[in-house]
């Protein structure tokens, strides 16, 4: 069975690991969890041993506190960062790597990290918090839940992000599981929430997204469904937000319709100006077929939507 590992600096976060420890193994009697180098004595053998750890580890919770960005920076001419060295083995594992960051610390970017190359990757981990005091028990009670049932934490009934909350399935594809999800921060709305499959689970995936959301956000086209946000759960499988279609695909709808030829090509002709649009902004959709162009009757008007637009380039 595999183990929680859990990497934090003594010098930035050694009271609140104190009291993060004993809440979570109490609540996960049957969970293994490693606390940093409890066990392992400091020498010549340390790497090795903690390599050996961390291979074990299918989660790994990084604890960051207000001064580790500032702590990793004073020691990065140091030989050896025990703390460096976890995180840049836990990234470059299999195991899911979790910022927990503590009060008012944040998860940091990519810039922030420029000087640390290898643990770059952490800035698109998904994460979660630790407040200090009335809220400790909430949020303990929040991270047990994902280190214990990793199932539920990504399924109907789960919280994705703290904002998304899964409602029903409604499809399944090649590339995940899409649901129907509520958002409910900053605005409460319907959304179509798409899990990315396992499998297809790697960082990468979300950083190539991360590429495309600043041309996707540039689209304005009422036939091109809107790409809203992209996250990672809590167990790194990266998901992706958009505008929520309730159609049918263009060729289901056109048949269950009985829809004349010049009423096809209308439709088909305003998939072409959303394709057009896209090309314009410098976007290629690459998966353009049926089940990607919804139609969904508004005010008694056929409407088609193209979906997905940066899913699939984002899948690489």
């Amino acid at each position: 069975m595999g183990c929680v590992f859990i990497s934090y600096r003594r010098d930035d976060s050694l009271g609140m690991v104190d009291r993060i420890y004993p809440a979570i193994t109490a609540q996960l009697p049957n969970q293994k969890i490693f606390r940093d180098i409890d066990g392992i004595p400091l020498g010549k053998e340390f790497p090795d041993l903690l390599r050996e750890k961390l291979a074990d580890a299918t989660i790994v919770l990084v604890i960051i506190g207000l001064r580790w960005l500032e702590i990793l920076k004073q020691r990065k001419t140091d030989p050896i960062d025990y703390v460096r060295e976890e995180v840049r083995f836990a990234l470059e594992s299999q195991a899911v790597v979790i910022p927990v960051t503590l009060g008012g610390a944040m998860v940091r970017s990519e810039a922030d990290l420029a000087d640390f190359p290898t643990l770059q990757s952490l800035a698109h981990c998904s994460g979660t918090h630790v407040r200090m005091e009335r809220d400790f028990a909430h949020d303990i009670d929040y991270l047990v839940k994902i280190l214990a049932d990793p199932i539920t934490s990504e399924s109907v009934g789960a919280i994705l992000a703290r904002k998304y909350k899964l409602l029903q399935t409604v499809g399944e594809g090649g590339m995940g599981t899409v649901f129907v999800a509520q958002q409910t921060n900053p605005l409460r709305r319907h959304v179509a929430v798409k899990l990315i499959k396992m499998g297809m689970d790697t960082k990468a995936v979300l950083g190539r997204f991360d590429a495309e959301k600043q041309a996707l956000a540039v689209m304005d086209h009422p036939n091109i469904a809107r790409v809203l946000d992209a996250d990672m759960t809590p167990l790194g499988r990266p998901f992706f937000v958009m505008e929520l279609v309730r159609g049918k695909p263009i060729t289901e709808f056109c048949d269950s319709k009985k829809l004349p030829l010049r009423e096809r090509l209308e439709l088909f002709k305003a998939v072409c100006h959303a394709v057009q649009h896209a090309h314009q902004k410098g976007i290629i959709h690459r998966d353009i077929k049926p089940s990607n162009v919804l139609v969904e009757v508004i005010d008694g008007r056929p409407v088609p939507k193209v979906i997905d637009f940066g899913l699939a380039k984002a899948m690489g």
